[in-house]
């Protein structure tokens, strides 16, 4: 009912980020927490590895164009998360990058609030 009522009055939308390991039962939980609901306004986002055409544009682009449109309910399975994680911890970046980028989804999820 509430799902129903922020697709008919598109002035918000919500924002579900599960983040976790292979195998940790994000996509299980997906299916089972929203199982009721109807899809109409619902979008599931996959994040895998970027593409080349991905990796050719910041980091946060991929995330930005996932995010739901005012009315809908957006689910990440995975998310920006995951390009902080895996930059820090196979050392593709240096200590400063990863602390820019921390700033940088920090910035991000402030703006998306606003």
């Amino acid at each position: 009912e509430l799902k129903d009522m922020l697709y008919a009055h598109k002035k918000q939308s919500v924002l579900v980020v599960l983040q976790g390991m292979d195998t940790a039962g994000k996509s299980g939980t997906i299916r089972n927490v929203f199982a009721d609901t109807t899809p109409l306004g619902m979008e599931v986002k996959a994040f895998k590895a970027p593409s080349k055409n991905e990796l050719a544009r910041d980091y946060l682009w991929r995330v930005h164009n996932a995010v739901p449109k005012k009315g809908n309910v957006g689910i990440f399975d995975r998310s920006h998360y995951e390009d902080v994680l895996v930059v820090k911890v196979r050392g593709f970046a240096s200590p400063e990058d990863v602390e820019r980028r921390y700033e940088q989804i920090n910035a991000f999820e402030k703006h998306m609030t606003e």
